[in-house]
């Protein structure tokens, strides 16, 4: 793993002043290259691949394949990009299938239904396929914020990467209690909960939403005493 970073230096500069020498300090940018190696043990095949896999670091490294390749041939390069890597995954997770299997005609498995550590992948490629990041200028999305969202994408780690694409959404039953703890993000979701609180974090915003159902007689917005407020002013 080659980690490569610059660093701002102070290097001593000797004064040209034979009487009174003096020291002082110039401030130099250098680059840096660090080098970790690590081993691993090698997987005995690809299921084992297949079962250790992070959702959170395969978007991750997405993202910036994506933004590399947007910021070199344009926004619609980068759309094929993720439709032709999802498309990819599938047909090779499905071929290992065929080749484990004792039935070789199985239906096309798209949802990985026998692989719980893919289930999330095609949510989060839809998600990232719907999200501002590859979204042209005439859908609404100035350049410029499409280029402030690729400078923030490039900076965070996985878990908030993962975030700002496919936002996380949690019900309360009160501002006390909290319901479930992640829901997925449709509008199926909202209607078969009966909590009548979400809170929305998608990173760079928090939305609190309050259902037409809700009871009347729950303090909006929330009081600064309660769990909810509580979770909203730690994250």
């Amino acid at each position: 793993m080659a980690f490569q970073y610059s660093i701002i230096e102070p290097v001593k500069e000797a004064s040209e002043n034979e009487t009174q020498p003096s020291t002082s300090y110039i401030f130099c940018l250098k680059r840096r290259l660090r080098i970790r190696t690590l081993q691993y043990r090698s997987a005995k095949s690809i299921n084992e691949i297949y079962d250790s896999v992070d959702p959170e670091a395969v978007l991750h490294m997405l993202v910036h394949k994506v933004i590399l390749i947007s910021l070199d041939k344009g926004v619609k390069e980068g759309r094929v990009l993720v439709h032709d890597w999802l498309a990819l995954l599938t047909a090779w997770y499905n071929q290992m299938l065929r080749s484990d299997a004792r039935n070789p005609e199985l239906h096309v498995d798209a949802d990985f239904l026998q692989c719980a550590q893919l289930q999330m992948i095609p949510q989060l490629v839809f998600a990232l396929l719907r999200s501002p990041l590859l979204r042209l200028h005439e859908e609404g999305i100035h350049p410029d914020y499409r280029i402030y969202l690729q400078c923030l994408f490039s900076a965070l780690e996985p878990s908030s990467l993962a975030k700002a694409i496919y936002p996380v959404l949690v019900s309360y039953s009160s501002p006390d209690k909290q319901a479930f703890p992640r829901h997925t993000l449709s509008q199926a979701a909202l209607i078969m909960s009966e909590s009548p609180i979400f809170l929305l974090d998608a990173f760079t915003n928090l939305i609190v939403y309050y259902t037409s159902t809700a009871d009347p007689s729950l303090p909006f917005p929330p009081p600064h005493d309660c769990l909810l407020r509580t979770m909203i002013n730690a994250l």
